[in-house]
């Protein structure tokens, strides 16, 4: 049987930064909403939460995130968001950590105790993010030890996707709910979310969840 975590662990994680934004038109991560970047907002809401960040991208495009890490895919170059989470793995690895957070940079509203819920989960286990029916694969809690798991499905070279891995991987979900319509997990891919977003953060005055 799994051990359970403890809510006093702490995980590095790593923001997922490296997508080419074709739907939004140009490089959303850096695109301002509320007056920062986008991905400031995910960066912020992160802050209490991990024990240490880092980012997932262009060490040259990302100059102005030099207070963390700038990590850019070092193998599969070019993959897709599976690489920048085996880029996770081998990064958490590295600092000895048994698990490591991911979470897409375009998710400017995370839930501040997204963390906390993930940590009541049982242990050794990849666990995701759902809310309602949408189960968001990219936004969760990985252990170090698939590892290689990961590289020989990358190896193989059959497919990049997300969904097509954890098929073949022991996954569960932690269910947080909607704050009234709003789904802490949604995420800008056009110019029209990055409207949406807008208007979510004008109305909670940028307290996402408006509870907060």
């Amino acid at each position: 049987m799994a051990s359970k975590k403890t809510s006093s662990n702490k995980y590095p994680c790593m923001v997922l930064c490296n997508g080419t934004s074709k739907r939004f038109g140009g490089n959303k991560m850096l695109a301002p909403l509320g007056g920062k970047p986008l991905v400031l907002h995910t960066i912020d809401r992160l802050q209490g939460q991990v024990a240490k960040l880092a980012v997932n991208g262009s060490p040259k495009v990302y100059t102005s995130l030099s207070m963390h890490p700038v990590l850019p895919d070092m193998s599969f170059e070019g993959c897709g968001p599976l690489v920048g989470i085996y880029t996770a793995l081998k990064w958490a690895r590295n600092l000895g950590s048994s698990n490591v957070l991911t979470v897409s940079g375009d998710t400017p509203f995370i839930p501040r105790d997204w963390v906390e819920k993930l940590d009541t989960m049982p242990s050794n286990i990849i666990t995701l993010s759902q809310v309602e029916d949408n189960q968001h694969l990219v936004c969760g809690l990985w252990p170090t030890k698939i590892r290689s798991d990961l590289q020989a499905f990358l190896c193989k070279g059959d497919s990049y996707r997300v969904q097509d891995f954890l098929r073949v991987m022991d996954v569960q979900f932690a269910i947080f709910p909607k704050e009234g319509d709003i789904n802490p997990f949604f995420n800008v891919n056009t110019q029209e979310d990055m409207r949406i977003a807008a208007k979510i953060l004008a109305t909670c005055n940028g307290h996402v969840p408006c509870r907060t």
